[in-house]
């Protein structure tokens, strides 16, 4: 089932590939019926350049080795199409990090966790949850872990945006999620 974001994701598209064309040697050398038909006694080499075509569009990007490309998502059927090519194209990594809501409502001085979870790349995450506010409705703890505590002010009402970035410790790629949270009166 397809449903729109309330706040668009962010992912990061990466070309893996070295462009070193000895690495990316084409197996059907001397086939006449193969996908390149290559003359026998020679060795062919693919290009280490992906093309990315975008999401219900028939606009192409070429991807060159060791390249990144971020792409904002709005629905769940954009992101399944993204994550289908990666992992359908050799040398494609997609990095994402998704946050366990999109909107929170909270009573004051009323305290929640809030969870992400990254995925692609290489290495470890490491995360920085950071709050943009025109005065302090939140205050954030546990701050550079998966898991966040938000608590609500006692005194303050309005909307904070909350901001997840996770970053692969391996390749150094970034990707964030977005929160809305609204502390209400009680």
């Amino acid at each position: 089932m397809n449903y729109n974001f309330l706040v668009p994701k962010t992912i990061v598209l990466k070309n893996t590939l070295s462009a070193t064309a000895a690495d990316l040697v084409i197996d059907d050398a001397g086939s006449r019926t193969g996908p390149f038909q290559v003359p026998y006694g020679t060795t062919a080499y693919r290009s280490a350049n992906i093309i990315i075509q975008f999401y219900k569009e028939k606009t192409i990007q070429l991807l060159a080795a060791g390249d990144t490309m971020k792409i904002t998502v709005f629905s769940s059927d954009e992101l399944a199409y993204y994550e289908s090519l990666a992992a359908y194209i050799p040398g494609l990594a997609l990095y994402l990090v998704e946050v366990s809501a999109s909107t929170l409502t909270l009573l004051a001085e009323a305290v929640v966790k809030v969870t992400s979870a990254a995925s692609g790349g290489t290495g470890t995450y490491t995360y920085a949850w950071t709050a943009v506010q025109d005065d302090t409705y939140i205050a954030l703890t546990n701050a550079t872990t998966a898991t966040v505590t938000i608590t609500a002010s006692d005194t303050k009402t309005g909307t904070a945006t909350v901001t997840c970035t996770a970053t692969d410790s391996t390749t150094g790629e970034t990707v964030t999620d977005v929160i809305t949270v609204t502390v209400a009166a009680s």
